[in-house]
């Protein structure tokens, strides 16, 4: 099995290969997920953030479509229409994508987790949910339009975890509305993962992986995009 590492910032890419010499693409998102980097006062501008839509984009395309990829996450959350767009990104790809939480996959990271064919936690890591949050200033009637903005981002999300989540969609409300930390067994159980893996259970390619996979529900086929055009937060 030869590997090959590149590095991009925050996020790291890796080029494997299976035991059938397919090329396997790990790409690790192990910081928050932002449209903007730091604020570079010499240019009095922001850096490029290596964990934006448009940055995470740029890696993608230079991966052949039908390739798998493994999406390493260790994030803490940030910017919901990006991580949506991301998510989104990954749905549309032909080949398989799999979401490996490593750490934590709190807030829009866990949306990322869902815009992938298969979800895997191991075991030790933590999912967070909650609802979209966003800093606003203005008058009345601006403050009640970013409301129901932040609304809209949440039927949205809703959405997009409800299409092979196994409890009911006011459950799952009612988790968004609580502000929920989930272990992979309560993940499992409400079908927001397919899988848990421990420390010495690798996660498997297509070809390694086992035939009888009912909790894998390939969603390639379906790649609406479900963001709302709000800079909402899940931080």
């Amino acid at each position: 099995m030869a590997t090959k590492t590149e590095r991009f910032g925050a996020a790291m890419m890796q080029v494997r290969t299976d035991t059938a010499d397919r090329p396997i693409h790990d790409l690790f998102i192990y910081t928050d997920i932002s449209a903007f980097g730091t604020f570079d006062w010499d240019t009095f501008s922001f850096v490029e953030s290596e964990t934006s839509a448009d940055h995470i984009r740029d890696l993608l395309a230079e991966i052949p479509d039908t390739d798998e990829i493994h999406v390493h996450i260790n994030s803490n959350g940030g910017d919901a229409s990006e991580a949506v767009a991301i998510a989104s990104m990954l749905r549309s790809r032909k080949g398989r994508t799999v979401a490996v939480v490593d750490g934590a996959a709190h807030s829009a990271a866990f949306t990322i987790v869902q815009g992938c064919s298969e979800r895997v936690m191991y075991s030790g890591t933590t999912a967070f949910i909650h609802n979209a949050w966003a800093d606003v200033s203005g008058n009345a009637a601006e403050l009640r339009a970013a409301a129901d903005a932040l609304d809209a981002t949440m039927v949205a999300v809703t959405d997009m975890y409800m299409e092979r989540a196994k409890c009911s969609r006011d459950e799952l409300t009612a988790l968004f509305d609580a502000g929920t930390m989930l272990s992979p067994e309560k993940a499992l159980e409400l079908g927001l993962i397919d899988r848990i893996a421990t420390g010495t259970d690798p996660v498997l390619s297509a070809e390694e992986a086992p035939a009888d996979n009912s909790n894998n529900n390939d969603n390639n086929d379906n790649n609406g995009n479900h963001g709302a055009g709000f800079d909402a937060l899940f931080a």
